[in-house]
């Protein structure tokens, strides 16, 4: 156990042991250094930040900084003319976020009601 309580679990095999083994058969793999990972309990994965010993998810500090900026573009259009298809961006980005986030659930119905509005795709 660690100094939370936790149990630490240690395993006879390692990213090595596996590639070691999927390489004879042709299994590619990405580099670990451009978009792989090695075995550890925090991981990345779909812009989230995975903690797996401490059961907790976060949003990575660079989709953060993504979505913070396209949402202040959302909010601060210089012509005050949004379309569908940007507010659907918007929409499915802050759906996104709130798959860890569950209060911000209820932030999105008056957004989904104002997409509603729209007469066709074109509007």
């Amino acid at each position: 156990m660690d100094a939370d309580g936790v149990p630490n679990y240690v395993y006879s095999y390692d990213l090595f042991t596996v590639t070691g083994v999927t390489v004879p058969l042709d299994i590619s793999w990405h580099p670990i250094e451009t978009k792989g990972q090695d075995f550890n309990s925090t991981v990345s994965y779909v812009g989230f930040i995975w903690d797996l010993k401490h059961h907790s998810v976060s949003l990575a500090s660079k989709k953060c900084l993504k979505y913070l900026t396209k949402v202040h573009s959302f909010l601060h259009v210089a012509n005050s003319t949004i379309c569908q298809e940007e507010c659907m961006s918007i929409l499915g980005t802050l759906q996104h976020i709130s798959f860890i986030y569950k209060e911000g659930h209820s932030t999105l119905p008056p957004l989904l009601a104002f997409l509603s509005k729209f007469l066709n795709n074109f509007a």
